[in-house]
């Protein structure tokens, strides 16, 4: 219980896009028992008081009145703070002893006394180059996708755009030596996929396998060429590759799509496919469809449509149609989080989360970009995951 008298209740963000802020309802629950109540007011009371000593003997400290601390400090039988503070204090202060001070601050740090501001400390990537001179690395491209190993701390690249041909080669990156390795110059002669560039990509850290599905197909290509959809499995301890779908439309799954994301649940086995846009054997884009939100069943190899596909030109749905964006999954919360996109000539750069459970999207944040005063668009490209 926490003794009150008033509420303030303050509405930071509506439920919905569709609804205005308001308050539907409120259930407060406690109890007026004197036994209760009373024993939770005096222990409240004695903080306060205790609160109080301890300011004061902040500002004898500071104004060096150290008989009055000290006297203070003795009668109450109060501590103004944790006794490795006040060592530090004294070694910094008082005594100038640096070796001292770096001493205590690492002693600090192993009892874990930083941990809880650490962690409200915003994140910041740090780059580091790779010396391409002392290792083999693959080559420069675009349209590529890669995806890590957690546990044994390996990425894995695939395939993408050299600038004149797509490429189907797949590559290692020992995270902790920053060496490149290449698994295979060319998949498709060992049973793989194709050359293909804007496909995705996930791993599965279960079974320790890589899953390849969709590519981007040139304009001139598209009408002598079939556009069905595969996906690939790629086992990283046998190193073998197999076919999990030749044409996954052809199992109720998505169509031939670019540009979307997948993310693999290693609590149900499945992998989720959301966004990117829909390969149309016409010869433009004036035509497109973005592609909604699938699940496949690893164990039962099906495909279940959560969302469907939709025209860009039919009438606004909830969550918009997109790609370049990210999705990440919360395996234990069983969320999947869309974040940021780029849709035509529009950034739009929310946060969207998707209740797998409950089968729901709501929106979590309409505009990163002002969360983060960040001045560039919040696209997939501006993410690591």
């Amino acid at each position: 219980y926490i003794p009150c008298q008033f509420i303030k209740i303050q509405p930071l963000l509506a439920y919905d896009q569709k609804f205005n802020f308001s308050i539907w309802h409120v259930e407060l629950r406690g109890t007026i028992d004197a036994q209760i109540v009373q024993s939770i007011i005096d222990r409240f009371n004695q903080y306060k008081d205790e609160e109080t000593i301890r300011s004061c003997l902040k500002f004898y400290r500071d104004r060096n009145y150290t008989s009055a601390f000290e006297a203070l400090e003795k009668q109450t039988k109060l501590k103004l703070e944790a006794p490795i503070l006040s060592n530090l204090r004294e070694a910094l202060v008082e005594k100038c002893n640096y070796t001292r001070v770096e001493q205590l601050l690492h002693e600090a740090e192993r009892s874990s006394m930083f941990t809880s501001c650490a962690a409200k400390i915003p994140y910041a990537a740090k780059w580091e180059l790779v010396e391409s001179a002392v290792f083999t690395m693959p080559p420069g491209r675009g349209g590529h996708q890669m995806c890590v190993d957690e546990d044994s701390r390996i990425a894995y690249l695939y395939g993408g755009w050299d600038g004149k041909r797509n490429l189907d080669d797949l590559w290692m990156l020992n995270m902790d030596t920053g060496r490149w390795t290449c698994l295979s110059l060319s998949t498709h002669e060992q049973g793989g996929p194709g050359p293909r560039s804007c496909h995705a990509m996930c791993f599965d850290s279960e079974r320790k396998c890589i899953y390849i599905m969709g590519k981007y197909v040139d304009f001139e290509y598209r009408g002598n060429t079939g556009l069905e959809n595969d996906l690939y499995c790629y086992d990283t301890i046998n190193s073998e590759w197999l076919v999990l779908s030749e044409n996954t439309e052809a199992m109720s799954g998505p169509k031939l799509v670019y540009n979307s994301q997948m993310a693999f649940d290693p609590r149900g086995h499945r992998i989720y496919v959301y966004g990117g846009k829909v390969v149309l054997p016409d010869v433009s884009d004036s035509t497109t469809v973005y592609s909604g939100l699938y699940c496949f069943d690893l164990r039962r190899h099906c495909w279940t449509k959560l969302k469907p596909d939709f025209h860009m030109l039919e009438q606004e749905q909830h969550v918009r149609g997109r790609y370049f964006h990210s999705l990440l999954i919360d395996a234990e919360l069983q969320r999947l989080y869309i974040i940021s996109s780029k849709r035509d000539v529009s950034l739009p750069s929310d946060l969207i989360v998707y209740d797998i459970a409950t089968d729901t999207f709501f929106e979590k944040m309409a505009d990163l970009a002002v969360a983060s005063a960040a001045k560039q668009p919040m696209t997939q490209e501006r993410y690591l995951h």
